[in-house]
């Protein structure tokens, strides 16, 4: 039971609910997106992330039945990120760079393959972050999705990351 306690599972008797910073962009085309980051600080057994979730949007939903638009949770691309790639994150969303890494962004490898992050500040046609997560598997499937930051919405992600920095670097 004390494993499940350290990966979060269970607190008191009841399952954990794990706050996010959650962006939802759907379009009436059906092909927007949702991003999720959730914070995962240190522990003494294993170092501080985040975790970056991205979904593709699923159905359109109809507003005159009040029908939201839905996310494909399930085939989600799923991505850790270290501190230090958070605090880039937090650089460039502030305006300290305008791309994370020169617009080479993050390269992760593991074995079922690899994938790429990137931010970048755009100003044209109008000013937003754009985060993209490309993944390609080992047995070729490639997978992409991009999400545009409102100015707003950059900033709020910013201060969370930032406010979150003690507790990925030193835990709880």
């Amino acid at each position: 039971m004390s494993e499940k306690i350290e990966k979060g599972e269970i607190k008191k008797g009841k399952p954990s609910i794990v706050p996010a910073f959650s962006v939802y962009h759907p379009n009436h085309k059906g092909n927007g997106t949702a991003a999720a980051f959730r914070i995962n600080p240190a522990t003494i057994k294993a170092s501080g992330f985040v975790q970056l979730e991205m979904a593709q949007q699923l159905t359109v939903g109809d507003s005159d039945r009040r029908v939201y638009p839905t996310f494909n949770w399930k085939s989600r691309i799923i991505t850790r990120l270290t501190p230090v790639e958070a605090a880039e994150i937090v650089m460039c969303l502030r305006g300290v760079t305008e791309s994370i890494r020169d617009g080479n962004g993050f390269q992760h490898r593991s074995d079922g393959g690899s994938s790429r992050i990137t931010l970048t500040h755009m100003v044209q046609p109008k000013s937003c972050y754009q985060l993209k997560v490309s993944h390609e598997t080992i047995a070729g499937t490639d997978r992409e999705t991009a999400i545009y930051f409102t100015p707003a919405e950059a900033y709020a992600l910013a201060q969370g990351l930032a406010g979150s920095m003690a507790r990925l670097c030193f835990g709880h």
